[in-house]
């Protein structure tokens, strides 16, 4: 946050969630909960793609229309509705 706060060039910081990720272990499910939270909360713009991916009675899991296969990254369904999300947060930008 502090680096994205330090922006001097005319631009704007956006943010983005972090996805869940299949062979994540306690820690690290925790420090993803714990940096979406940040992001959510920091006051700078951001897109919300975990809980465009997450499955919705699970946050940890990528949703099985949404999942490449691996766990970790989104197919082209998914990919398609981060970049409707984006495209609606920089549309404020312009």
């Amino acid at each position: 946050m502090a680096m994205a706060a330090q922006i001097d060039w005319g631009g704007r910081a956006v943010l983005s969630t972090v996805l869940p990720r299949r062979d994540f272990g306690p820690a690290m499910r925790e420090e993803r909960r714990r940096l979406n939270e940040l992001i959510r909360n920091g006051g700078f713009p951001f897109v919300e793609r975990a809980g465009i991916c997450e499955i919705p009675g699970d946050k940890e899991q990528m949703r099985p229309d949404f999942d490449s296969g691996d766990g970790t990254h989104p197919n082209a369904k998914g990919t398609a509705a981060i970049a409707e999300a984006a495209i609606l947060v920089f549309r404020q930008f312009a």
